[in-house]
């Protein structure tokens, strides 16, 4: 045997396995960015193509009755050019993969029933919600032992055929209703058991209002500013960050400095973590704030005349 026949017969079966293995990463790498390319639909057509030209070209390799190198890379290219021949057909046919459209996350909007809220109502006589956007409603119903629940209407007239039907809640006891976005307006909010005394006001702001929006921060049990200044006549919008760890915090708005009069009561947020406040429209004036849960937390709310859509408000150290 000559030199180059020992050469052969040792490299041979080696370099032809390692070729092979080489090109069948190759079109695997290929075929992904084909599947890649189509629609999950699409893609799984062209995979089950694919899969059948293996199994027939494997078939027919195994019948024969020598298999040399030049039949395995002949077996190899007739799957990519399957693949490609597949895939391109698809494209073509379906249109190329698109990336689904990320969901509007909820916005988190709060209201709640005290003791003996069946004779004097919600703690809350007037919602803000944005248009068109998801809305997780924060329902804490403090009555013990007494249900209650949210229903949404186009107006009271229509109360019997509600927009929203809330579960009922006894409390006491929170439920986060997941409400469908609702188109600009104004609506009727009301508990379906005692509706002659519990209901209220659903203002749906335009998307086009431009609601006016500050930052609030709260961190060392304090908050970053004394004084929030708000745009009257309109929804605004209020970014708590509370910035200590597993402390409970939260912005409420009062008429009187004695913090008697609840105007607003945002959520509590637990540390670190942030909340988006919608507060209702409020009358041009003085009005004042505080944490519900550390009162030494509090400051004052100015709100100025009625501003034009997309005003700025900004919240300012005093």
């Amino acid at each position: 045997m000559s030199g180059r026949e020992s050469r052969e017969s040792i490299l041979l079966p080696v370099v032809i396995p390692l070729g092979i293995m080489a090109a069948i990463v190759a079109v695997l790498f290929l075929f992904s960015r084909v599947l890649l390319s189509t629609s999950h639909h699409a893609a799984t057509g062209v995979a089950l193509a694919v899969a059948v030209s293996v199994m027939g070209a494997a078939t027919f390799i195994a019948a024969r009755p020598r298999v040399t190198g030049s039949l395995l890379f002949s077996m190899v290219a007739g799957v990519a050019g399957v693949a490609m021949v597949a895939g391109g057909i698809a494209i073509a046919a379906i249109g190329p993969n698109r990336p689904e459209h990320a969901q509007t996350p909820p916005v988190t909007v709060t209201l709640s029933a005290s003791t003996g809220a069946a004779a004097k109502g919600f703690d809350e006589k007037a919602l803000s919600f944005p248009a068109n956007t998801p809305i997780e409603l924060v329902f804490a119903n403090h009555d013990a032992g007494t249900g209650h629940n949210v229903y949404i209407a186009a107006s009271k007239a229509s109360a019997s055929t509600p927009l929203f039907a809330g579960s009922t809640v006894t409390g006491p006891a929170t439920f986060p209703y997941n409400v469908h976005p609702f188109a600009a307006g104004t609506y009727y909010f009301f508990c379906n058991i005692h509706p002659t005394t519990m209901n209220g006001t659903l203002t749906v702001a335009p998307a086009s209002s431009g609601a006016a929006g500050v930052t609030v921060t709260a961190r060392n049990t304090t908050f970053d500013t004394n004084t929030i200044r708000l745009v009257g006549g309109r929804t605004n919008t209020i970014t708590f960050e509370n910035q200590d760890p597993g402390t409970q915090h939260n912005i409420g708005i009062y008429k009187d400095a004695g913090f008697t009069n609840e105007l607003f009561k945002g959520e509590l947020v637990t540390g670190p973590n942030t909340a988006t406040y919608h507060v209702p429209a409020l009358d041009p004036g003085t009005y004042y704030f505080k944490c519900d849960v550390h009162p030494t937390m509090k400051g004052t709310v100015v709100v100025s005349g009625n501003g034009p859509a997309g005003s700025p408000s900004a919240a300012s150290s005093a």
